[in-house]
């Protein structure tokens, strides 16, 4: 695994991070899944559920390493209602207590950084920020983040937030590459997410740019219409694997975030960090996306 320094922190990430979602998994499974990231070299980790048993998997896997040797991260402005639904929340008490539960769930001292999601042309209460940096003034949380594409542009360097979490992939043009730009002169460590545009679950997948293509729903293989079937056909490389090498070459990146949900796929794909793009790839890439672009009106 490689490793990259997280901006003004002074530590060191590893370049593939996971994310602990909502799926449904057995208890035993989430551990196993986390423990074989911790074997791959993976030392990067974000909570993105309010579910308990998920940051208490997280704790148990950590429990024996040493706090400094892991980075935790917390995806908030979210909750449950009464059904179980995903609800926007930005109380107070959502913002804070989600991060005091987390605390309680992982058995951890702090929090690395909470990330706060936003929501395209959203006008966050006044409240927001100050309950965020009151977490942050206690000793909760070390560092503050911000998630998100067209949404998060108006914090980047407002000197609020440290961190920005946006997508990054092949499809991304000038305005993603101006959005990282903009963060790296702002100091601000980059988390790069959506690095395999193509058969992510619908539930999953954040917002991105104009795809024009068609995804398999269900089975291992996607099918791409259009500029990008050679990705499919690259020898010794999966599609998903090329896609993560090809961020990993943005140096703005300092960590690339995968959604991984089983031990096997996951450790092949943090063994795709250790590899180089084979030649030509990258401008193949390039010229997938302006024909992708072109045909969408795209600039």
């Amino acid at each position: 695994m490689r490793y990259r320094p997280f901006a003004r922190s002074g530590g060191a990430v590893s370049a593939l991070s996971l994310a602990l979602t909502d799926r449904p998994m057995r208890p035993e499974e989430r551990v196993k899944l986390i423990y074989a990231a911790l074997e791959a070299g993976i030392n990067t980790f974000e909570l993105q559920s309010r579910d308990p048993e998920v940051g208490a998997a997280l704790g148990e896997a950590l429990s024996a390493i040493e706090r400094r040797m892991v980075f935790v991260a917390l995806r908030i402005g979210w909750s449950r209602d009464r059904n179980g639904k995903r609800v926007r929340d930005l109380t107070t008490d959502g913002l804070t207590g989600a991060i005091e539960a987390a605390l309680a769930s992982t058995r951890l001292d702090r929090l690395d950084v909470a990330i706060f999601d936003t929501l395209e042309s959203e006008v966050l209460p006044p409240h927001v920020v100050p309950s965020l940096q009151s977490a942050q003034q206690a000793g909760r949380v070390r560092m503050l983040g911000i998630a998100g594409a067209e949404g998060a542009d108006p914090h980047i360097g407002s000197g609020v937030f440290e961190v920005l979490e946006t997508p990054f992939n092949v499809h991304s043009g000038w305005i993603e590459r101006n959005r990282l730009k903009r963060a790296v002169e702002a100091d601000m460590a980059v988390v790069g997410t959506d690095f395999h545009p193509f058969n992510r679950r619908a539930a999953d997948k954040p917002a991105a740019g104009p795809l024009g293509l068609r995804r398999l729903l269900g089975g291992d293989k996607s099918t791409f219409d259009g500029p990008y079937t050679f990705l499919e056909r690259t020898p010794g490389w999966t599609a998903e694997e090329a896609c993560l090498a090809f961020a990993l070459t943005e140096p703005s990146l300092t960590t690339v975030q995968t959604r991984s949900f089983e031990a096997t796929a996951l450790q092949k794909l943090a063994a795709a960090v250790e590899r180089d793009l084979p030649n030509g790839l990258s401008a193949q890439i390039e010229m997938a996306r302006f024909s992708t672009h072109e045909k969408s009106g795209a600039a």
